[in-house]
């Protein structure tokens, strides 16, 4: 949890960044598990709940349920941001996040429709969950973190 996480700051740097890790891990098993669930049972959750009229949008739903690993860890990245005070760090990432969205919408949407819109949030969720690490010497740290949850994200036994 957020307190949790934060207090383990006062005691060590490493408790942080474990507490940081599993909470990165968690977030993406639990965002790639949905994902794979999603992406077998899309159409028949789209034609059973919303008829057979709406089975063209289950590939917006398969391309945009895989932004949620990504989402989920910028989320989960607040607790870094907030932890540290970087409040400004993290109106930065979000403004560019919408930027980004905005600019490939208004290409993607003309040419891919509603599948170009699902693949620029993919894109955006991407950008402002993990690569935004790459651009923020602040977040450099979380990069090697982030990278082994997003690649092994199943726990230790």
């Amino acid at each position: 949890t957020f307190p949790n996480i934060i207090k383990s700051k006062e005691i060590s740097e490493q408790l942080f960044n474990d507490k940081l890790f599993n909470l990165y891990k968690t977030v993406v098993l639990i965002g790639y598990l949905i994902a794979i669930l999603t992406t077998f049972f899309a159409n028949w959750v789209v034609t059973t709940f919303y008829g057979i009229e709406y089975a063209p949008s289950t590939l917006i739903l398969i391309i945009l349920i895989w932004s949620l690993p990504f989402a989920g860890l910028g989320i989960a990245r607040a607790t870094l941001i907030f932890g540290n005070n970087w409040t400004k760090l993290h109106s930065k990432i979000i403004f560019v996040g919408c930027c980004l969205n905005i600019g490939l919408n208004y290409f993607m949407i003309p040419k891919w429709g509603g599948v170009g819109a699902a693949i620029a949030s993919v894109i955006t969720h991407l950008y402002s969950g993990y690569l935004c690490c790459y651009f923020h010497n602040k977040l450099n740290n979380s990069i090697w973190i982030k990278t082994k949850a997003i690649l092994f994200p199943y726990p230790k036994f």
